[in-house]
């Protein structure tokens, strides 16, 4: 609520708001590391089934939805 302009602003344009303060999109750009940005890896571990569910568990990955 805007008490000055007595009016009800939207939830989107206080988003739009916000978002146009600063230079997110810019500073994302600069900022940003993708996949063909990283090094390469010393060594990449092979999948390996018998071992999988101990893994995930160690990841924190459960069976539960």
């Amino acid at each position: 609520m805007d008490t000055v302009q007595q009016r009800i602003i939207s939830d989107a344009e206080i988003k739009k708001q916000l978002a146009s303060r600063q230079p997110y999109a810019e500073w994302l750009q600069q900022q940003q590391v993708t996949m063909d940005m990283l090094p390469e890896p010393s060594r990449i571990i092979g999948s390996n089934a018998e071992t999988l569910l101990r893994r995930q568990r160690a990841s924190g990955y459960s069976e539960k939805t």
